[in-house]
């Protein structure tokens, strides 16, 4: 191309890049969207399973001054 123009040669191979990328992204919102409520769910349960291991824990004897031997 002449001139100044030399630049719009690439602007449909740039369309198509954004293109595609929109839809990955598309996707990738769409699988995190699906997970969330199994993650939420899981979090819960393990913060369940924390704070009853924690209690478990509370009965364990420590000497004073963490000195183990």
């Amino acid at each position: 191309m002449a001139g100044g123009l030399t630049g719009l040669a690439s602007l449909g191979s740039l369309k198509s890049v954004v293109s595609s990328w929109e839809t990955r992204l598309g996707a990738v919102r769409d699988e995190c969207e699906g997970l969330e409520p199994t993650l939420r769910q899981v979090a819960k349960e393990l913060g369940g399973v924390d704070k009853e291991v924690g209690t478990k824990s509370n009965g364990v004897r420590v000497p004073h001054g963490g000195d183990a031997k």
